[in-house]
């Protein structure tokens, strides 16, 4: 392993994406709208582009910023590192304004996608997830293709945190993906499992609250005041996978 974490890849893409769970009306959403509530600029607005708006679905695109509603999501995301505060301000203007929309969950994913730095280096980062040692007599030439691990949350909130990786589609060769879905169902717990078959670990999915409008002033209040911690540990866990591929300038993803 310390072979592997002394040699180096290449960061290729960042982003993040802010989900919100609920009933929404797609049709409402349009650059335009954007720009009426001073969500972006006039030019952003005029030069986004609009792949449909219609009612299942709302898509479009800004510069920096892209939008993808259906009837039961809201998806704004960024692959802009310096964009990503104005993205949880956007999200935050969104739902201020909408609020009488019927919510239940937020989450915060972090993705990121890189390169290793050659074929020896991207198979070990494989069997140190997965030893294909353990595989012998069942599979030939096991290698690993999707991998998700969850934890409890270390706050107050019903959720989880899911931790996934697989071989990038969007980098090569040797391209590795890694995504961090923060999810949080608007409900405030009393205590997060001590132990695995402890009521609430993660084996156990919780029931998600009703969609409601009343639970946006604790999605805003998770955008106001989690957000910096929430973003810190994404990035720290991607800090540590990176790491673990053989990237040394992975060790600090922090901002």
């Amino acid at each position: 392993m310390s072979d592997i974490a002394s040699r180096q890849s290449t960061t290729e893409l960042d982003g993040i994406s802010i989900v919100v769970l609920g009933n929404f009306n797609p049709t409402i959403f349009s650059p335009a709208w954007f720009r009426l509530h001073n969500l972006i600029g006039k030019s952003e607005a005029d030069e986004a582009q609009v792949q449909m708006i219609v009612p299942p679905v709302a898509i479009f695109a800004t510069d920096w910023l892209s939008v993808q509603v259906t009837q039961d999501r809201l998806v704004l995301a960024t692959i802009m590192r310096q964009e990503f505060e104005r993205l949880r301000d956007t999200a935050v203007g969104v739902m201020t304004i909408l609020d009488q929309t019927p919510i239940q969950a937020i989450g915060i994913n972090r993705e990121a996608h890189w390169t290793a730095k050659d074929r020896d280096t991207y198979d070990q980062f494989g069997d140190i997830l997965v030893p294909k040692e353990r595989w012998d007599g069942a599979l030939e030439l096991a290698g690993t293709q999707d991998l998700t691990v969850r934890g409890i949350r270390a706050d107050n909130w019903a959720g989880w945190i899911d931790v996934t990786i697989q071989p990038s589609l969007r980098v090569s060769p040797f391209g590795i993906y890694t995504r961090v879905n923060d999810h949080s169902w608007l409900v405030e717990v009393d205590y997060q499992p001590s132990a695995r078959g402890a009521p609430g670990d993660p084996a156990s999915v919780p029931d998600p609250p009703t969609p409601s409008s009343t639970l946006i002033p604790h999605l805003l209040r998770i955008l106001r005041d989690d957000w910096s911690r929430r973003l810190d540990d994404c990035d720290r866990i991607i800090g540590m996978v990176r790491a673990l591929s053989g990237d040394a300038t992975g060790r600090d993803n922090t901002r």
